[in-house]
């Protein structure tokens, strides 16, 4: 998805307008403009996530969440909140229209049906109740949205706020956890719960599989679904990797490249007894080009190259 909705715009701005909120507390202005910085880091975070077409990751919140705050005498250069609320309040007025909300419904569902086009044989279900299942997920999406947007056109959301709407969403999380877990049992509910957790690998497979087709190279179902195995193995190793250097005070945006280009080449090493020798030469040239990008830059936005930097353009 190349153009940017609304709404997820909104969100994006919102995660700024969070870490506004805390900016009190800083004592010098040197750390101010450390926090300004990691603060836009933090918004190309989120609006990579939102080309993709989906609401910002858990996986972002921490970096967020622990940037240092500026010093209560630095104004940022922009009123953020004045300048969010008022398109929260446009963004909820059009959520509130019954058509503008049926065709969003349907833009979020279409989204979620193109990142997981073998839902069904994954989950060993019927094609009914994967579109059931893509149902209750795209209503879940859309329902924090306008969530999010409330709380976003109110001004100057508190921690207070912030709290209780997390709340609502983890009490209808459970009721969705109830109607989803009913429907397929424990045991394919725990499959669907992985499946929703690698959706960057997932949307990393579907690019990856647009820049083979348009080589005359597509991939077949079987390898699709072996390949998002690799794929989000490696995300999930990425991630916990990330956090644990984040924790240790270890990360840094040097180290970042060079890990992203290990990834790549495990990913290559997987998909090795997966892909043809022609599709595998096609896929370490995308990589290969993204790299020489990411080392002359010398930044990884936050591992999101998954969501959009291999669809070929």
């Amino acid at each position: 998805m190349r153009s940017l909705t609304p709404v997820y715009v909104i969100l994006a701005l919102a995660s700024a307008i969070v870490s506004v909120l805390l900016w009190r507390e800083l004592r010098t202005e040197e750390r101010a403009l450390q926090a300004e910085r990691q603060l836009t880091d933090s918004l190309r975070t989120q609006l990579a996530q939102a080309r993709a077409g989906r609401v910002p990751s858990p996986q972002a919140q921490p970096a967020i969440e622990a940037a240092p705050r500026p010093a209560a005498n630095v104004k940022p250069s922009i009123d953020l909140t004045a300048l969010v609320a008022e398109a929260a309040k446009r963004q909820k007025t059009l959520l509130d229209n019954s058509d503008y909300h049926k065709a969003r419904l349907a833009e979020v569902r279409a989204t979620l049906k193109a990142r997981n086009p073998l839902l069904a044989r994954e989950l060993g279900i019927t094609e009914k109740q994967a579109d059931a299942i893509l149902d209750i997920m795209a209503e879940r999406q859309l329902r924090e949205d306008a969530q999010a947007t409330d709380l976003v056109a109110s001004g100057n959301p508190d921690a207070a706020a912030i709290a209780e709407m997390k709340r609502q969403q983890a009490a209808q999380q459970e009721q969705d956890k109830d109607t989803l877990t009913a429907m397929l049992g424990p045991a394919r509910y725990e499959q669907l719960q992985d499946i929703q957790q690698t959706q960057i690998a997932r949307t990393r497979i579907n690019n990856l599989e647009t820049l083979l087709t348009q080589s005359g190279q597509p991939l077949s179902d079987d390898q699709m679904l072996s390949l998002t195995k690799v794929v989000a193995a490696e995300q999930k190793r990425e991630e916990k990797e990330s956090q644990e250097l984040r924790a240790s005070g270890q990360f840094s945006q040097a180290s970042q490249v060079d890990r992203a280009v290990e990834g790549d080449r495990r990913i290559l090493d997987g998909a090795s007894g997966i892909l043809s020798a022609q599709q595998l030469e096609t896929v370490r040239v995308r990589f290969e080009q993204r790299q020489a990008m990411e080392r002359a830059t010398g930044s990884v936005t936050s591992r999101e190259r998954a969501l959009g930097a291999d669809s070929p353009d």
